[in-house]
């Protein structure tokens, strides 16, 4: 009893194309299960011109697409497999048509179907061509086998592709990795390396500063000596009106020694170029960000487009390429033809900001020159809050000069007035100028590179949107500004 109750079972979970129990078998709408190599191979020989596909049983129409893993046919077959049926009882088991009740005997090619003797001679099959089940199962299991095969020398490529994956995984962390190493070896060379310098300068500076002090003070001394025999002097005449004139006139104050200043040694400082080098970036102009404007020479150098002079001055800027996301940053600018211009750094997309109704805002900023500490007037403008690049945070920081010799620092929403503005003093005018973002730290420099390098203005605490790029404009001025 307990084995027919399992060939029952095992005929229910035996596919109908192949007659084996189910190999991943797939479930159509209409209730009906296949071997999922089975119905593929079925759907690729049989589809119609919309994509369908037709159920060997019941002939109803499905797409590939929507056919349904079943995993409790999955469960059952495992579970069979693992039971043997009477082997006189798995030798008389047949399986019969589900229409006719008839033993399944032969293959409609036309239709890829097995059919009974019944069904070859009804109108669903009449006239179409029919073999033997034993003469086309052979060439069934050949072609699956030719399916399995290749299914498998897949799983065998994606695993090598796999592995090739993790070695480029493991090449890249191994490189990154040496590449960090290197970086730091070379900034703690470089910081080990201005230590000493420092140290050395410092320790001639004292020795000056004793050299100097000494000399003074001998002169000092000489001085008092002098100065006390004249006091002698004065005393004696005092008691004398009538003196030898031979003291008075070879008495001959002479002049103490001091330190000639021209003689005294000048600190030379390490090159800014030398020590922004391992930062220099390249940097060109996108025109896309202004096309009023007019770039030349490989898109490096800007110029005042005459043709458009009721054009604002805000309207004139156009932003530098790449934009900056991290690190530190460094690039130079000719201005040496020049009587107006403004550059520095913008936190938009576009070089022309976006305002919205006036709302009262106070930003700080410090100058790293010998000035206090200044704090911005209120700003008239604010970004719109809808806008999609809204950044609540001021959005330019930038230097500029005017007429040809005034210069100011900006900070605030625009680059112009409303903003932070203040006035600063330079002692060599600028020709060209450097400017060094450090992204992490928040900071803004521009130095004078036509004076050595000396700091002209920098921006502290700036809060950075995610990306920031290199402004410039040109201003009224018709000559050309160059990114070198």
């Amino acid at each position: 009893m307990t084995s027919e109750i399992l060939a029952c079972v095992k005929e229910e979970v035996t596919c109908p194309i192949c007659l084996d129990l189910f190999i991943e078998p797939l479930s159509i709408g209409c209730g009906h299960s296949f071997c999922k190599a089975c119905i593929t191979l079925m759907y690729e020989s049989k589809k119609n011109k919309a994509g369908q596909g037709t159920c060997p049983v019941c002939q109803a129409s499905y797409q590939l697409e929507n056919l349904q893993p079943n995993r409790h046919l999955t469960n059952i077959v495992e579970r069979l497999k693992g039971v043997q049926l009477n082997p006189k009882q798995e030798k008389q088991k047949e399986y019969r048509c589900a229409h006719h009740g008839e033993k399944l005997q032969l293959f409609c090619t036309t239709d890829r179907l097995v059919i009974c003797w019944l069904c070859e001679r009804s109108q669903e099959h009449r006239g179409h061509k029919t073999l033997l089940l034993e003469e086309v199962a052979q060439e069934y299991k050949e072609k699956l086998q030719e399916i399995l095969q290749k299914l498998r020398a897949e799983e065998k490529e994606f695993e090598n592709r796999k592995d090739v994956i993790q070695k480029e995984r493991t090449y890249w962390k191994n490189q990154i990795k040496g590449e960090q190493q290197n970086v730091k070896a070379v900034f703690t060379q470089l910081a080990q390396g201005l230590n000493s310098e420092e140290k050395n300068e410092l320790q001639k500076l004292q020795q000056e500063e004793k050299y100097i002090l000494d000399s003074l003070q001998e002169s000092e001394n000489e001085l008092a000596k002098q100065k006390q025999l004249v006091r002698d002097l004065v005393s004696e005449l005092e008691k004398r009106l009538q003196g030898s004139s031979m003291d008075i006139e070879t008495l001959t104050p002479t002049t103490p020694k001091t330190f000639p200043k021209g003689q005294r040694r000048e600190f030379q400082g390490f090159d800014l170029q030398v020590a922004l080098k391992a930062f220099r970036v390249k940097v060109t102009l996108d025109p896309s960000t202004n096309p009023h404007t007019i770039i030349i020479d490989d898109q490096r150098r800007i110029k005042y487009n005459p043709q458009r002079q009721n054009d604002t001055l805000l309207s004139r800027g156009v932003l530098g390429s790449p934009a900056i996301t991290s690190g530190k940053h460094y690039w130079e600018i000719d201005v040496s033809m020049k009587s107006d211009w403004l550059l520095g750094v913008s936190g938009r997309r576009c070089s022309q900001p976006t305002f919205s109704q006036h709302t009262q805002r106070t930003t700080a900023i410090s100058m790293d020159f010998k000035a206090p500490v200044y704090k911005s007037a209120p700003s008239l403008f604010r970004a719109s809050v809808n806008h999609p690049d809204y950044w609540d945070s001021p959005e330019y920081w930038v230097i500029g000069m005017k007429s040809g010799h005034t210069y100011n620092a900006f900070q605030g929403f625009s680059p112009f007035s409303g903003n932070f503005s203040m006035t600063f003093f330079v002692s060599v005018s600028p020709h060209r100028i450097g400017v060094f973002l450090d992204y992490g730290a928040s900071m803004v420099s521009f130095y004078n590179i036509t004076n050595n390098g000396a700091l002209m203005c920098r921006f502290r605490d700036c809060r950075f949107p995610p990306e920031v790029f290199p402004y410039f404009n040109p201003m009224n001025c018709s000559q050309p500004m160059t990114v070198c």
